[in-house]
């Protein structure tokens, strides 16, 4: 058995094919593109179900009307995205600006700068809450600082 990084000199290779060659049946590829592409099927490739053309291929946006990208229909690919997760539901509602929105899912992929994630990457600097002097961390600054907590009360 050859190793993963080696190629198999009884098998046949593509390094660069199109499928609009393939869909064209001169090549004999289907089978290869199916392989490659589990979702295509033989239909789709000899054009029953789709048109293909063999010119330039350009960039399209699929979630839009005109098949152009912006950033609105992005936001709500990605509210549907994660609409089955009731954290993500509350976190990536319409009513809830945009920019906390983002706030909150760093916060929650601990993808926010502070002072404990920079220290584990190597960037020398002292730890320490700005309100208690305590160790900073995810869990100290959001749940167990003393200034944490009287925010928190603010909502019950």
């Amino acid at each position: 058995m050859n190793a993963p990084h080696e190629r198999d000199s009884r098998r046949k290779y593509v390094t660069n094919i199109c499928v609009a060659e393939a869909c064209s049946g001169q090549n004999g590829n289907e089978d290869l593109i199916i392989f490659a592409y589990p979702n295509f099927s033989k239909e789709l490739l000899a054009g029953k179900s789709a048109c293909l053309s063999l010119g330039k291929d350009c960039k399209v946006w699929k979630d839009t009307s005109t098949s152009d990208f912006t950033v609105f229909s992005a936001v709500d690919l990605i509210r549907l995205h994660y609409a089955h997760l009731i954290s993500r539901k509350m976190i990536w509602n319409r009513r809830i600006p945009l920019k906390l929105s983002i706030f909150i899912w760093r916060m929650l992929n601990k993808a926010l700068p502070m002072d404990g994630q920079l220290k584990r990457m190597g960037i020398p600097i002292d730890s320490r809450c700005a309100f208690c002097n305590s160790e900073e961390s995810y869990q100290h600054f959001f749940m167990d600082c003393s200034l944490a907590m009287e925010v928190w009360g603010h909502f019950e």
